[in-house]
């Protein structure tokens, strides 16, 4: 019986020793997966990091691109007639690139010009700060539709709005490449802002 105590007590002890070795095994194992957590945890902190970095940068471009295009935005101004009070208005615009046909274009959205009337060409001298106007039929024959204060109302909303969008001093309005006239009046010379 002593020896079967002895085989008993050795196979307890090979058994608690076998179970050691596991619950160790089984603790490095648990200690190398809890290291790799954390790794995982630390880059990932990394890369949230990372990205809100990024994030912000982004946004820093967006205020910087969005201060960069207020620069670029030029200031269109149109004049025009409230038709019902008769008095002269001036509205201030911001767009980028402005055209002589996008102020063209808000003259007819403001009910002064017609949708026949259109821009032929056009020719802006920095230099000399004079700008020439060649309109189509449609305008000449809308103007020559009108008396002589729509008329006169009509060219100076018209002269203003490019002269003071474009910073210059004179226009000069040709009708298909000709001299434009009126049953009023030739208009064979420039147009400044007093006229």
């Amino acid at each position: 019986m002593k020896k079967n105590n002895l085989k008993i007590i050795v196979f307890m002890l090979g058994v608690l020793l076998l179970l050691g070795g596991c619950v160790e095994n089984k603790t490095e194992h648990e200690l190398k997966e809890d290291e790799q957590t954390i790794i995982e945890d630390e880059q990932t902190t990394i890369q949230d990091e990372q990205t809100e970095d990024e994030e912000i940068e982004e946004k820093q471009e967006d205020v910087s691109k969005n201060d960069e295009k207020k620069d670029t935005l030029e200031q269109m101004i149109v004049h025009y007639i409230n038709f019902d009070t008769g008095e002269r208005k001036q509205e201030k615009i911001e767009e980028e690139g402005i055209e002589p046909e996008s102020i063209w274009e808000e003259l007819q959205n403001k009910g002064l010009l017609t949708t026949d009337c259109e821009i032929n060409s056009y020719i802006i001298n920095e230099d000399d700060k004079s700008i020439t106007l060649d309109v189509n039929e449609g305008f000449g024959v809308y103007i020559r539709s009108m008396g002589t204060t729509g008329e006169s109302e009509i060219i100076f909303c018209v002269v203003n709005s490019f002269l003071d969008t474009y910073g210059c001093e004179k226009l000069k309005i040709t009708e298909k490449g000709n001299v434009f006239e009126t049953g009023h009046k030739v208009y064979d010379e420039y147009i400044t802002k007093d006229n």
